[in-house]
């Protein structure tokens, strides 16, 4: 299950908690410490429990600094639009600074899973280059990603099913083999 799913989850939990606001109020250290619970009780199959709890690490971070309750109780209110753009706004802010650790042990297990072959060189060199790809670029994806389909729920499949980042892929994949021969 996309780690997106339970963090949605443990928002709404941490949102119930929650009383009348003003505007740009930050999220309370409780809200904080939820969060964190929530995204490592989540566990992403597709990543090593190290970078998932630098995930949630990084993820929990921005969470702090960046997430305020306003935009919490959007995300869990009446309002699917603006329950939407709450989402756009999660997804953006948490987890495009936090993808890089993620992404290089995404790619590093799929290569050495389906390309065993290649060798551990190779993985290393993909997945090293493809997060390396990924933070300079994820925002600037995501956000163009999440204009042409509003309605993504897991950024890493967003990212890494996208054709500019399948192009690249195959460009890194050819380099490393070339490199590691």
């Amino acid at each position: 299950m996309p780690i997106i799913y339970t963090i949605f989850i443990s928002i709404l939990t941490v949102i119930t908690t929650a009383t009348a606001v003003q505007a740009q109020t930050p999220v309370t250290d409780e809200m904080t410490q939820s969060y964190y619970v929530g995204c490592l009780q989540d566990r992403e199959e597709r990543i090593s429990e190290t970078a998932q709890n630098e995930l949630c690490r990084c993820t929990t971070t921005q969470y702090k600094n960046k997430m305020d309750v306003e935009t919490l109780q959007d995300l869990a209110g009446n309002d699917p639009t603006k329950a939407r753009l709450a989402l756009n706004e999660l997804i953006v802010k948490l987890y495009t600074p936090c993808m890089e650790g993620p992404i290089r042990s995404m790619v590093y297990q799929k290569c050495t899973q389906d390309a065993a072959q290649a060798g551990e060189q190779v993985c290393e060199c993909l997945a090293d280059n493809m997060a390396h790809y990924v933070s300079e670029r994820a925002q600037g994806e995501l956000g163009t990603i999440l204009k042409n389909n509003p309605n993504v729920y897991d950024p890493f499949d967003a990212i890494t099913s996208s054709a500019s980042y399948e192009a690249h892929e195959k460009r890194v994949v050819m380099e490393c083999i070339k490199k590691n021969l």
